[in-house]
C-alpha cells in the first residue's frame, strides 16, 4: 500500500470510529448531571449546628429544632409542644440524638448542591432542612 493510500485508509477508519462513538457521546450528554454530594461530619457538623436552629420537613411534616452549645436540643413539630433531648457526634462523626421517649438515633447529614438533608443511618429517604442562626423553637 502506498503512503497516500495508507493515510487515506487510516483517516477513513478514524472517521468510522468517531461516527460509531457519536451515539454514546450524545447519550452521555442526555444524562442528568450528578449532584455534588458530601457528608458533613465531625467538627464541620458541630460548627453547622451548634447554637443554631434548623427548619425542615420529615415525611412532609414541618418542624424546627435548636441545637444548644452544651449538647441540649429542643425539637418542635409545627403546632406541638417542645420536646427536649440531647445531641452529640457518634463514633463515625455523624449526628446522634437521644430523646426520653424515643431513645438514641443517628443520622448522616448530607450537603447536595448547597442544600442540607438528614438520612437516618438505619435507612429511609433524604429529609431536607435549612439552617438558621439562633433559637427559633417557641418556648425553647
Amino acid at each position: 500500500m502506498r503512503d497516500g493510500t495508507k493515510g487515506k485508509a487510516m483517516r477513513e477508519a478514524s472517521r468510522r470510529s468517531l461516527l460509531a462513538a457519536l451515539p454514546l457521546g450524545v447519550a452521555l450528554l442526555a444524562l442528568p448531571a450528578r449532584a455534588e454530594e458530601e457528608l458533613v461530619l465531625g467538627h464541620e457538623l458541630v460548627e453547622l449546628l451548634r447554637g443554631r436552629s434548623i427548619k425542615g420537613t420529615w415525611n412532609d411534616r414541618h418542624y424546627v429544632q435548636f441545637f444548644g452549645p452544651t449538647g441540649r436540643t429542643a425539637f418542635q413539630w409545627l403546632g406541638a409542644s417542645v420536646e427536649w433531648g440531647s445531641w452529640h457526634l457518634g463514633d463515625t462523626g455523624n449526628y446522634c440524638s437521644h430523646w426520653p421517649r424515643g431513645g438514641l438515633s443517628c443520622y448522616k447529614v448530607i450537603k447536595r448542591d448547597g442544600n442540607y438533608y438528614w438520612k437516618a443511618l438505619s435507612g429511609g429517604d433524604l429529609q431536607p432542612f435549612t439552617v438558621h442562626d439562633g433559637n427559633l423553637v417557641s418556648g425553647g
